[in-house]
This record gives structure tokens, sequence and C-alpha cells, in this order.
């Protein structure tokens, strides 16, 4: 009998392995990048496209390196890969290429970034893959351009050399809705708003989705920008949103690191090893002013007040991500993480259920992410939290196993919610979960 239930198992996640191959496939787009899902996500995303790739690096390399630079050839002069790359024409989707007119000469791209996963992910895809050789002969040849796109965080969006990384619009930190937004959006001014209308609604429960309100400050933001040209140093001085995201900073820090280590394996010299040093430096000194001991994890600050933005989310755990934390900070974040789990079946909830503004249900304000997920875990394990890093590993397999591969999933029942078939969530059971 029990050789028989382990067959059962083994059966089973051998299809769920199948299947999350072949959403993949069907989400590919002329065997060069992945739409997270169709009509609702119909163009080709920074940071998922990079998590993406960890899932193709499990059964067609290629592919997965064909993923990369087809999201680095969007990438602009100033080094920014912007957070959206249009390389098709769709309807579905707002705001496309039209509303943002931004000027990239390389192609149609949105005028903002996204968290920097890239040089993490390329350090991954490479430790995965089985043709080394293939894989460092073009991880060789993106290193400039991934140096040139930390550059641009640090020069571009910390101009007085703080430390802390800005971002100036919710979009661009991934967590587009997180309470953590709310109150520094209030200062941006919407007299002058445009009329628009919004394309997700069509497809998705509103119920799951950002409030009307919500997309107000991010059409907004959107405006400013185009005003000012996208100039990302008078940005720095003028926009109403500027915050220095606890998440960006952590996956800032933790791609640093990781792209020192890759200078080691290819061609680069040791000015721009001394630089990616000195960003670090500068990060770890400045990480601490993150911290509220009071609650027990790290935190986003506004930038315009310097006050934290006092919310305990699934971001703020991404800490344990950049390696800048103290092992007693770790350790009282796990207790937090684990205090959490009283009103949760399924951790990471993207906000406290003891938070008067939690929503189970609304994309970034309770939900559960898998690909936060996975750097949480990941973060715990650098810290030595191992039991709090698998019990995070099963709940996130079960939800997936149990409900597909949805965009986010309830925190109480482990329904799965927002999008069908998400290539980002498929590719973390692939990378992450396919285990038997």
């Amino acid at each position: 009998m029990l050789s028989f239930l382990k067959s059962l198992l083994s059966s089973s996640t051998n299809n769920t392995r199948i299947q999350a191959q072949q959403l993949l496939r069907d989400n590919s787009e002329d065997d060069a990048y992945t739409v997270p899902t169709r009509v609702l996500y119909p163009f080709q995303w920074n940071w998922d496209s990079c998590f993406t790739s960890l899932g193709w690096v499990t059964f067609d390399e290629d592919r997965a390196w064909a993923e990369i630079a087809s999201l680095l050839k969007g990438q602009c002069r100033s080094g920014k890969i912007p957070h959206i790359i249009f390389h098709k024409d769709s309807e579905s989707y707002f705001p496309g290429p039209d509303i943002w007119q931004y000027d990239n000469p390389e192609m149609k791209t949105s005028g903002i970034s996204q968290p920097p996963v890239l040089a993490t992910t390329v350090r991954m895809a490479y430790e995965r893959c089985k043709n080394k050789e293939q894989a460092l002969s073009f991880i060789n040849s993106i290193m400039p351009k991934i140096l040139a796109y930390h550059r641009w965080w640090h020069e571009r969006r910390d101009p007085h050399s703080t430390g802390l990384v800005a971002t100036y619009h919710p979009w661009e930190t991934g967590r587009d809705n997180s309470v953590e937004w709310d109150e520094p959006l209030k200062a941006v001014p919407l007299d002058d708003l445009q009329p628009y209308v919004r394309k997700d609604l069509a497809t998705i429960n509103p119920a799951y989705r950002p409030t009307n309100e919500d997309y107000d400050y991010y059409v907004a933001l959107l405006q400013l920008f185009k005003t000012h040209k996208y100039d990302q140093i008078k940005l720095y001085e003028i926009s109403p949103f500027k915050v220095a995201d606890i998440g960006i900073n952590s996956i800032l820090a933790r791609a640093n690191s990781d792209l020192l280590y890759m200078m080691t394996l290819c061609d680069s010299s040791e000015e721009d090893r001394q630089t990616v040093l000195n960003w670090l430096d500068m990060q770890a000194k400045a990480f601490e002013r993150f911290w509220n001991s009071d609650r027990g994890v790290y935190q986003s600050i506004n930038l315009i007040t310097g006050e934290k933005l006092d919310f305990v989310t699934s971001g703020s755990f991404l800490s344990l991500w950049s390696g800048l934390i103290p092992f007693e900070n770790a350790s009282i974040m796990a207790s937090t993480l684990e205090n959490m789990r009283h009103a949760t079946k399924v951790l990471v909830p993207s906000l406290s259920a003891d938070d008067a503004k939690y929503d189970r249900y609304r994309y970034w304000r309770g939900p559960v992410w898998a690909i936060i997920n996975f750097m949480i875990y990941d973060g715990l394990k650098i810290y030595d939290q191992k039991l709090l890093a698998d019990q995070i590993f099963n709940a996130t397999r079960t939800a997936i196993k149990t409900y597909g591969f949805k965009e986010y999933y309830d925190p109480v029942s482990g329904e799965g919610l927002g999008g069908d078939n998400f290539s980002w969530t498929a590719a973390m059971w692939l990378y992450w979960l396919d285990k038997k």
C-alpha cells in the first residue's frame, strides 16, 4: 500500500510539472518572451520574465536565455529596464504605449522600472543549468547591461548617495496597491486627471483588483512623468510620491551581491567590481533605517516626510533576501512571521490579518503570492530559519497543487485568485516546488 501511495504521489507531481511546462509554452510569444497571462497582461513584464526564466531553465535552457535577451532588447540608453515592453499591439491592457508616450528609441516601453531581480535570477538560472559554457558565454555578453541597470538605480534614484533608492510609482514596487502607499499617494494632486478607461475589470472580479481611487493616483503620476519627460533627477526633487520601498531596496542589495559573484566569472574590471562593492557598502550602512524594533520588521520609508510606513506586509520580509540584516533581527522577524499564522492557513499574506485594511481577496492587501514566498523562503534559509521556511514551502506547494497556477491565493482558504494560467506561478513550481 505504501509503495502504491508513493507511486500515486509521484505521478501527480509529474502531471503538475508537465502542466507547468505546457503553460509556459502556451504563454510564450515568438519563442522569445513569456506573457504573464493571456488578455489581462498581454506584454512582457520585467520581473515576471526574470522569474519565468527560472521555470524555463529547468527544461529548456536556450529558451530561458532567450527570455532574458528579449527583456534586454527594451533596455534604455540610460540603463533602465522598463517594467513593460510592448513587443506587439494589444487592446486588452491599459495603459498601453500610446498612454505612456515614453521616448525609448529601442522599442515601445513603459516609462518606469520594476524590482531589479535580474542579476539574481540570472545567477540562479546559471547555477541550475547544465550547459555552463553556453550560459557563461551569454552572461558575459550581458554583464555590461546588468551593470548599467544597477548604475541607473543607484545614480538616478539615489542621486545624493544615501544608500536608499527611491521609487516614484506604486507599479514600480510590484506591490501595486499595498497599504504602504495609501498615505504617500494622498500627496498626489488629482485636479488635472484626464479621463481613462480601465481594461482589467472586464476579465477579473473587481473585488480582487485595486480600486478606482488607486487607479486615479496611478494615472495622475503617469501624467506628471510625461509632463516632465521622465527626467529622473528632476522627479527625485518634485515627485509628490517618493518612497524607499523595502522590497526594491532589499532586492537590489541581493542583486548587487549576485552581480558581484558573476563578475568573478566574467571579464569584469576591478573598477566595476569596486563600484558594486561601494554600492553594497552604502546600502549596508543605510539599511538599519528601515528597521522598526517595536513591530519587529523592516518597513518602507516615505522619503518626503522621512517617516516609516508602519505596516507589516509581505514586503517587510523581503529584507531577509537582502543578506544585509543582522541574525538577531532575522530571528525577531521569524517570530513576527510565526505570530501571523493564527489568522492564515497560507503564509505569507501581503498584509497582516491584524491590520484594519486587510482584505484577503484584494491583490496586495492580503493575498499570498508564490514569487514573494519564494524570496522569503530563500531569505529564511540564509538566516537558518529552516522550519519556518519549510512551512512556507509546504503551504505554497499545497495551494498551487490544489488550485492551479493562479496569480495569487487566499491566505485563509488557499483558494486561487486573480488571473488564470499565470506564468511566474508555474515557473515557481518548476524551479522551487517540484519535489517528489
